[in-house]
């Protein structure tokens, strides 16, 4: 295997890895939690991108801006969910007795 061929395979190993992190946050931001994310780390690649790979790494940052754009409106519906949970919760729970307590000296 060449330099070059070597070269390209680790970008594509890294776009690989950038895109399965990818489906799992888009899979997130539709409700389905992936079993396990572990965080993205950026490779430390010593070349620059092969043009052959551009296109393909230009679709995964589309991809990422647009989880981005979705991002406020998620949190913003996700904060509605639980604060309604929340007030269902107060409502709907049993609501506890006061404790009296009884002065069996007297």
């Amino acid at each position: 295997m060449t330099d070059l061929e070597s070269n390209d395979a680790a970008w594509e190993r890294a776009l690989d890895d950038l895109e399965a992190h990818l489906v799992m946050a888009e899979q997130l931001m539709l409700g389905r939690l992936p079993i396990e994310m572990t965080p993205w780390s950026a490779p430390a690649l010593p070349t620059p991108l092969p043009s052959g790979l551009v296109e393909r790494a230009r679709g995964l940052l589309a991809r990422q801006e647009a989880l981005l754009t979705q991002l406020p409106e998620t949190m913003d519906r996700t904060r509605r969910q639980r604060d309604l949970t929340q007030r269902i919760s107060a409502v709907s729970s049993p609501a506890r007795p006061a404790s009296i307590y009884i002065d069996a000296t007297a």
